[in-house]
């Protein structure tokens, strides 16, 4: 088989297995009474994807604490403005032990958030995949029956 008939081959075989907005159409009516949990999975999941980016930026402190910087929180970007909003009365630079205990047990405390935001999204995003899979079979067993 020659390397254009393989990509051809493909190319037929992924058109017939991606659907079509019909497709699409026919099956939003399913997920529509559940408009509610997908609202709320894609919620939890923004939720959860700003505690993460949150913690990521935790580390600018902590490694500024770590490492003895003077001032732990750069004060020239955005970032800097909003982690001192964020934090900037737990810091102190005359105690940095103090200051570098709190920066790790606020990343622990958003890294916990993060995860219960991730976990009640992947539970909400099961039951709705449940009852999107329970409306599929009741429509094909009434149109069959």
């Amino acid at each position: 088989m020659s390397a254009a008939a393989g990509d051809r081959s493909l190319r037929d075989t992924l058109s017939h297995a991606v659907p079509n907005a019909k497709t699409w159409r026919r099956l939003y009516r399913f997920l529509r009474p559940q408009q509610g949990k997908l609202v709320a999975v894609i919620v939890l999941n923004t939720l959860a994807a700003a505690a993460d980016a949150f913690s990521f930026a935790l580390l600018i402190p902590f490694f500024n604490a770590l490492f003895g910087k003077e001032n732990f929180l750069p004060m020239d970007n955005l970032l800097g403005r909003v982690l001192n909003a964020a934090i900037g009365a737990l810091l102190d630079e005359r105690h940095q032990m103090r200051s570098l205990r709190n920066v790790m047990i606020i990343v622990l405390v958003a890294i916990v958030v993060k995860n219960v935001f991730v976990w009640l999204a992947g539970q909400v995003a099961a039951q709705l995949q449940e009852y999107v899979a329970r409306d599929l079979r009741n429509a094909l067993y009434a149109h069959l029956l």
